[in-house]
């Protein structure tokens, strides 16, 4: 592995003493030539800290293999495949408390991060007593969504797929549809491949329904088109 960018999403993975003997070499190889010091010394500084919210607990076999590559994802058959590698509860709580990045790849691998440390704290305290979502949604013409939250708890994770790439004044923006009402929920534009994820800080409920229109880029306090898609949670 040569390419820069692909270096680049090691980074987290290289933070968490998670790369193979042969990856970290060929990581640590190319750290200055691909200007990856700001990645490693982010990601070094938020493990740390991570590692000192909750008491070492040995994880299952294969788990962190698991959420790291449920957080790197790169296409909709990955991200099918992935809805059954879910985040502990706590994830949401770690990510505010440490003030992740709302946006883009270091947030996902943040998230990752945070659910590893998080698995220690749940199962410690049991940790079953909040209804975990992971939602997925696919429509007939091949965009979808994935919600993964805890019902009632603050803060939940969007991805989205396959949707168009916008002009200039638009935006997409995600809503919450609750007995009836609409809430607005944030806005988020895709890459040149319609994808997008990113976090949150929105309380779903049991019985809501989700849903994603197209809106002036200075977002809408009510839908003014028809959803590209929409799922009832």
């Amino acid at each position: 592995m040569t390419n820069c960018e692909e270096l680049r999403q090691n980074a987290a993975a290289y933070a968490l003493g998670a790369l193979t003997e042969d990856e970290q070499a060929e990581f640590e190889r190319h750290i200055a030539e691909c200007g990856l010091e700001h990645e490693i010394e982010l990601f070094s500084e938020v493990a740390s800290r991570l590692s000192q919210a909750a008491p070492s607990v040995e994880p299952p076999p294969g788990l962190k293999d698991k959420i790291l590559l449920a957080a790197t994802a790169e296409s909709a058959s990955q991200t099918v495949a992935a809805a059954e590698r879910r985040p502990t509860p706590t994830w949401t709580q770690r990510l505010q408390r440490f003030g992740a990045p709302a946006y883009g790849a270091a947030a996902v691998a943040l998230i990752a991060i945070g659910a590893l440390i998080g698995w220690g704290a749940a199962s410690l305290s049991g940790g079953d007593s909040a209804t975990e979502l992971n939602h997925f949604r696919r429509d007939p013409e091949g965009d979808w969504l994935r919600v993964e939250t805890v019902l009632g708890e603050d803060g939940l994770m969007l991805s989205v797929g396959n949707l168009d790439t916008l002009p200039g004044q638009s935006i997409y923006q995600f809503w919450a549809i609750r007995e009836e009402r609409w809430v607005p929920i944030g806005e988020f534009d895709t890459d040149s491949e319609g994808k997008w994820s990113g976090y949150f800080q929105f309380s779903l409920q049991e019985g809501d329904s989700v849903a994603i229109t197209v809106e002036p880029e200075s977002g809408a306090e009510t839908p003014g088109s028809d959803p590209e898609i929409s799922s009832r949670i």
